[in-house]
């Protein structure tokens, strides 16, 4: 089936409707749905109902003139047909850096449908980049382009069941502009997606370059946000936690409370989510020296407990990042907690953001 710019279609598997805006390549298209979002689909999930006539096409696609007419036709014709960039607003901040960007397909329901991937280039740099599966310490081509300063390129529409295959990929990139600037170097950054994340729905946030809520992954470090950065208290000493005692603990002599049930997945079985915001209220008055004091401490608490009440295992979700607070719990185990075993725990569930500890039956006798 044959779509052009302005055919009214609907959607073969849901009640939805749209006018394609843009065809982005031979498999797939821009359209706008009802509540005013453009979204890209692959042309087999639709069917055309009408050939919208010019007054129903929406205003923003014929405020050109004749003459920009003209170049936007130029402009097409030098293009690869298979070069799926559009136009980003601009933030209201000023960060530049490149983004990988996860945008649910349902915006009501985050993680009921799939994700449309973008690679978003939020500088004032043209872009080549080239993007890697890492299967097994061994990598498979996605894809690769150029990609305009402000502008996104969609990757793939990604089913909600194969997210988990998004979780570790490579990208190069290569920084280019006519414009008197610092030269870039080159960049290889391979990144591992905490798929964790994308259970809460506050780290879905609105972006108006997309026009929608969407998870983002910063790709370049020296241009991420500085909230976003780890600080100089990466070298800085923490709260030391002593050598348990275990046979102390476990007799009584000293007071252990119990673990709270909201960790408790399955008998003598629990999981607890290190986040700092699943912590406390008011991480924003923190530092990140003194979050990660207080996640430490809490690490040390849900064990304590997990020990003297005779739990096979405990699983504690850190998250990637930096990877500091994973480091820290594995090096407390290993001075701390003799006995004790330690390993990463399923990736298909938690990816690369967790530790599974697991705690010997005849330990604490």
């Amino acid at each position: 089936m044959q779509l052009q710019t302005g055919d009214k279609v609907s959607f073969i598997n849901e009640k939805r409707n749209g006018i394609v805006i843009k065809v982005i390549s031979p498999t797939t298209v821009s359209v706008e749905i009802e509540d005013g979002f453009e979204i890209p689909v692959l042309i087999k999930e639709l069917y055309k109902t009408d050939t919208a006539s010019e007054s129903t096409i929406p205003a923003y696609i014929n405020q050109e003139t004749p003459q920009d007419k003209g170049n936007i036709i130029e402009k097409e014709n030098d293009a690869d047909d298979d070069y799926p960039v559009s136009s980003l607003l601009d933030d209201d901040n000023n960060n530049k850096s490149l983004f990988l960007g996860f945008e649910p397909l349902n915006q009501n329901d985050f993680l009921s449908d799939g994700f449309n991937l973008y690679f978003i280039n939020h500088t004032e740099f043209d872009v080549l980049f080239s993007c890697y599966h890492k299967i097994e310490e061994k990598f498979k081509g996605i894809c690769y382009d150029a990609v305009s300063p402000m502008s996104k390129y969609h990757i793939e529409i990604i089913d909600k069941e194969k997210l988990n295959e998004w979780a570790n990929l490579l990208f190069h990139c290569l920084f280019y502009t006519e414009k008197e600037e610092e030269v870039k170097v080159p960049l290889e950054k391979e990144l591992n997606v905490s798929i964790v994340k994308f259970f809460k729905d506050t780290n879905f946030i609105y972006s108006k370059m997309l026009g929608t809520k969407c998870f983002l992954v910063p790709i370049y470090e020296e241009m991420i946000p500085e909230q976003w950065k780890e600080e100089e208290w990466i070298n800085e000493k923490i709260d030391t936690i002593p050598i348990r005692n275990i046979k102390e603990m476990t007799h009584g002599r000293i007071d252990i409370k119990p673990l709270d049930k909201k960790h408790i997945v399955a008998p003598y079985i629990a999981e607890v989510d290190l986040h700092i915001e699943q912590l406390i209220d008011n991480e924003k008055e923190l530092n990140n020296h003194e979050k990660l004091n207080i996640q430490l401490a809490y690490f040390s608490r849900c064990l304590d407990a997990a020990i003297v009440h005779k739990y096979k295992k405990i699983t504690f979700i850190h998250g990637v990042g930096q990877g500091r607070l994973k480091d820290e719990i594995r090096k407390v185990i290993s001075e701390s907690y003799p006995g004790i075993k330690i390993q990463d725990a399923p990736f298909k569930k938690f990816g690369l953001g967790a530790t599974e500890v697991l705690i010997p039956f005849n330990l604490t006798t």
